[in-house]
């Protein structure tokens, strides 16, 4: 049994796998709020919980599990989440933090843990089973919460020397644009996010009630601010798409994350991207075929992997 967890800044979902060989076995899966303001302490004994909950409704004793993959949302070395989104699992020792978060389930657990940039798990999973299959070289850019981007070349997935490469969330898309928590200005993620999408919409909208990003997509064909939020998201996504295909070259970007399921960002993009690419046609750009569980079953593969495919 190999256990994938994939912690983003608004989901964690958490998944049970028996087989990775003929075909994807899911024993469970599930999934709950992040809370990411939320104290070390709580949210451990929270997903420790959620882990009790599922195996006990499925009679599987925490024994079975061989290995342990968790995906997280930022730059990963040496078992230290060195920069990332959620403040109380930056910087700690994730191997210690996991193994006393085991114990009360299994108090001698002799398997491994592996930890992994949540974008890395997510295009590791859809080279491997989803959208990439055939492919050697291909982009994964995560539009959810935050941006991120996991890159395969050759077949291997590229961490890079410092866990760091592929941060493309981070990528400056507008001069002197807004503030980052990693404290550059005008980073992707402050734009391409879903939450850039929300603040962009709320800030200009005369409504008390906030709207969230599937609902700005739903009111764009009759809503001229939403209608302007989103035009300006796809031109802005279209450039740094573009700037990531000039810098890579993949034949193929593949896109995960809420926001990758709204129709609406296809629709022409390859057409805008060719506009600002090097070499034309622009790779096919297409949307994840794994859906939200992408991430976590790519986290729980680098235990069914022991990490050789890095």
């Amino acid at each position: 049994m190999y256990l994938g967890i994939d912690i983003g800044g608004t989901k964690t979902e958490m998944c049970l796998i028996s087989s990775f060989k003929d075909k994807l076995e899911i024993v469970f899966r599930d999934r709950r709020p992040t809370q990411a303001d939320n104290t070390f302490t709580g949210y451990f004994d929270r997903l420790r919980e959620l882990l009790r909950k599922n195996l006990d409704k499925n009679k599987i004793s925490a024994a079975q599990i061989q290995s342990i993959g968790v995906g997280l949302p930022g730059a990963v070395q040496h078992s230290k989440m060195v920069q990332g989104s959620i403040p109380f699992l930056k910087g700690i020792d994730l191997q210690e933090a996991f193994s006393a978060w085991i114990s009360p389930l299994v108090p001698n657990f002799s398997g491994s843990f592996n930890f992994e940039n949540d974008a890395n798990c997510f295009v590791l999973a859809e080279y491997l089973f989803g959208a990439g299959k055939n492919q050697t070289n291909i982009v994964g850019i995560t539009l959810g919460t935050g941006v991120g981007g996991g890159i395969i070349i050759n077949g291997k997935l590229y961490a890079g020397s410092r866990g760091g490469a592929a941060e493309l969330g981070h990528i400056e898309v507008i001069k002197n644009g807004r503030e980052c928590y990693c404290g550059n200005f005008g980073c992707a993620e402050q734009y391409l996010s879903g939450k850039a999408l929300e603040f962009f919409y709320n800030s200009h909208s005369s409504g008390n009630v906030q709207v969230t990003a599937h609902e700005i997509f739903q009111l764009s064909s009759k809503n001229e601010i939403a209608s302007k939020v989103v035009s300006e998201y796809r031109k802005i996504l279209a450039r740094f798409l573009a700037d990531v295909i000039n810098m890579l070259d993949p034949s193929l970007i593949v896109l995960g994350g809420g926001v990758s399921s709204e129709k609406q960002i296809y629709s022409g993009l390859n057409e805008l991207v060719k506009d600002s690419s090097f070499i034309k046609p622009a790779p096919p750009i297409v949307q994840n075929e794994l859906g939200g569980s992408a991430g976590v079953i790519g986290a729980a593969y680098l235990g069914f992997n022991e990490r050789g495919f890095v």
